[in-house]
């Protein structure tokens, strides 16, 4: 396969998702974000930083570790992994968010929530990073 502008690494990848998940939350006329937009690509973009490795990873753990712990807290009891993952797909999708950034950072712990609970959740984390290797 012939490349336009040359090689790009999971890290050339996540770095243009952030991109653009940054411009479109400050309001880019050329990236308009919505709520299901916001979460989806925050959900791309936390799938891609999965795939990176490294500093990318801490920084989708980072972002996850805010509502996973208020979802997994003693007061609820044990969700599970996939509960987890559930509560935190209806809280990215559900709301009327005023502000996209809420969604966008729910889809970003979406996506790690989903490479932690495996299944179909887990195969679409994958699909995204495999994806970007067949683009790159």
């Amino acid at each position: 396969m012939s490349q336009i502008i040359g090689p790009i690494t999971a890290s050339g990848f996540a770095a243009a998702s952030t991109l653009t998940l940054v411009v479109g939350l400050r309001g880019s006329d050329r990236i308009p974000l919505r709520r299901d937009t916001a979460g989806v690509l925050g959900f791309a973009t936390g799938s891609l930083w999965l795939g990176a490795g490294t500093t990318w990873v801490n920084l989708a753990n980072d972002v996850h570790e805010i509502p996973s712990s208020l979802l997994g807290s003693e007061g609820y009891g044990d969700l599970g992994t996939g509960g987890t993952l559930l509560c935190m797909a209806i809280l990215t999708f559900g709301p009327k968010w005023k502000k996209m950034i809420m969604p966008a950072l729910l889809g970003i712990s979406l996506a790690v929530a989903a490479k932690i609970a495996g299944g179909l959740g887990g195969v679409a984390v994958n699909w995204v990073v495999m994806m970007s290797g067949k683009l790159g």
